[in-house]
């Protein structure tokens, strides 16, 4: 499929010149032909290098000028019409780049190709080794002729005879007559006295865990059972506690919210004045309870109150009026005091 590729070449450079270029890529018989025009380069430099990237693949193009560059020739890149095409024209010595193009708007420090016009350094040649003289003593023979001693078969080892001989030396009865062992040992752990304290207070082994110690598998749970006690296991409302005492005080001074009581069954709430003519509403939900429950009092809107948002849910006061007067509904978990998100 023949394909052209047209990409404008700029530069501003006040020791080389304010380049100005145009490279045009195409699809020929031979192959992806390029054609490089660049003029108002400064005399000072001669040689050029050409970086060429389409797509992932780069092309390099060396080329002597003076003032102007106007070079065609064949590359091995692959021309599609999706590539995207960035041109660098620098100086073949130094590496500064004097004119820069793209098809796609990536800027020249984006491109990456400025670190293509450095110059490769040449690989470092290691010097040679030299061969170090070999010293003779006059009455010394450079060769000598001597003969090498092969090694010697390693000895064959008749196992059984070993073995039997090894069973003849042990003498089971006098090994008994001695004690190998300290006369003042003890045993490090009183063992019956652990597993009785275990057996007292299994409960709190079982929390610190003392295996290292204490032999006990008839004390260890199962862990099918140890889940299933979890799970029975009713939920105690921890954080309820800690607060228990301020909301008894509240529930004590404070008249009872009857619309909020028989708009939300299983609740019980209270009207907490907090300046005046204003006020917001406190209640606890379930038995526990299970929520901690807080109403400010309000107008339907569309989106609750900025502070309010992820957090409340609209409560009319009237079933008849759903978009009258109401209430911004929040709630605490009773176990941990974690705002309950309500979006």
């Amino acid at each position: 499929m023949y394909c052209r590729k047209i990409v404008i070449i700029s530069g501003e450079d006040k020791m080389y010149g304010d380049a100005k270029g145009i490279l045009t890529l195409s699809t020929e018989r031979e192959g992806v032909t390029a054609k490089l025009s660049v003029y108002r380069l400064s005399p000072q430099a001669t040689d050029y290098l050409c970086v060429i990237r389409c797509g992932v693949k780069t092309y390099r193009r060396h080329t002597s000028a003076s003032g102007g560059i106007d070079d065609a020739f064949v590359t091995d890149l692959q021309l599609s019409p999706t590539d995207k095409i960035c041109v660098i024209v620098g100086i073949r010595d130094s590496g500064k780049p004097v004119a820069y193009g793209s098809n796609c708007g990536v800027p020249m420090w984006e491109s990456g190709l400025v670190r293509e016009l450095q110059p490769v350094p040449a690989p470092e040649t290691p010097p040679k080794a030299q061969a170090q003289p070999r010293i003779v003593v006059a009455d010394e023979d450079p060769r000598p002729d001597v003969e090498e001693t092969p090694p010697a078969p390693a000895e064959k080892v008749d196992w059984e005879s070993a073995q039997a001989r090894a069973r003849s030396a042990y003498d089971d009865e006098q090994i008994a007559e001695y004690n190998f062992y300290p006369k003042n040992l003890e045993p490090r752990i009183d063992r019956g006295k652990y597993v009785a304290r275990a057996e007292a207070a299994a409960s709190s082994l079982d929390a610190w865990g003392g295996y290292n110690t204490v032999y006990r598998p008839r004390l260890k749970p199962r862990p099918e059972a140890s889940e299933q006690r979890r799970k029975d296991e009713p939920r105690v409302p921890s954080y309820y506690y800690r607060v228990k005492e301020t909301l008894d005080a509240i529930f004590r001074t404070s008249s009872p919210e009857r619309t909020l009581d028989e708009a939300l069954q299983g609740t019980h709430w209270v009207r907490v004045p907090y300046r005046e003519r204003a006020h917001y509403c406190v209640g606890l939900v379930g038995t526990a309870p299970d929520y901690i429950g807080y109403a400010v009092p309000g107008k339907y809107s569309l989106n609750p109150p900025r502070q309010l948002a992820g957090l409340s849910k609209w409560l009319p006061a009237s079933k008849s009026e759903p978009q009258g007067e109401g209430y911004w509904l929040m709630f605490q978990d009773a176990s941990t005091g974690a705002a309950v998100r309500l979006d």
